[in-house]
């Protein structure tokens, strides 16, 4: 996994186990790779190779932990998988945190949101806690629009789970109570190409 980041000034990093190394000292080259790395963590663990004349001379592997500040959001209340978030849940905080744990620093807010996992009070939001609200949620009336060579058609029925645009969903005939797929291509609003 190989991830670049841009540390402040004011970035710590903290060595657990720095191996003894003989480095020559021309034409080397030294590079690390994040071979583990969790929320539940203090430590990183790096893999590090040492490269000389194209030829590795030296692997080895050590702890790291790094801490910046960063601004970042902290949920105000524990919210549910699912749950519909407003601006009002978060707070936009300054923290010393583990950069390679993805945080979220960046927030639109003229979109909406929805809970993408279980999000405890007090914790700092990671980029995979929140998701934009689905164009088409489950249990929604949606329009469905079958395309022929000839001829375009439109009936209604209901979605079986949450889609975003592109997505291709589950939908079902109120009627009849079949069971079909088609793909998201507006709010409330998919689409069937019969023309291939």
């Amino acid at each position: 996994m190989q991830r670049q980041y841009n540390l402040s000034p004011a970035a710590t990093m903290t060595f657990q186990n720095v191996p003894s190394i003989v480095i020559p000292a021309e034409n080397i080259i030294l590079s690390f790779e994040t071979s583990r790395s969790t929320a539940n963590t203090q430590y990183t663990k790096l893999t590090g190779k040492i490269e000389y004349k194209r030829n590795i001379v030296s692997v080895f592997s050590l702890n790291v932990k790094i801490e910046d500040t960063q601004t970042v959001y902290q949920a105000n209340r524990s919210i549910k998988k699912g749950e519909q978030i407003c601006l009002s849940d978060l707070t936009q905080t300054e923290a010393k945190i583990n950069p390679i744990n993805i945080l979220l620093t960046d927030l639109d807010d003229t979109d909406h949101y929805i809970a993408n996992n279980f999000i405890s009070k007090g914790s700092y939001l990671r980029n995979t806690d929140i998701v934009s609200t689905p164009d088409i949620k489950s249990n929604d009336t949606v329009t469905v629009l079958v395309q022929t060579k000839s001829m375009l058609m439109s009936y209604q029925a209901i979605s079986r789970g949450n889609g975003w645009l592109g997505d291709r969903i589950m939908l079902q005939n109120p009627d009849s109570k079949q069971i079909f797929y088609a793909e998201v291509i507006d709010k409330n609003k998919v689409k069937i190409n019969l023309e291939d």
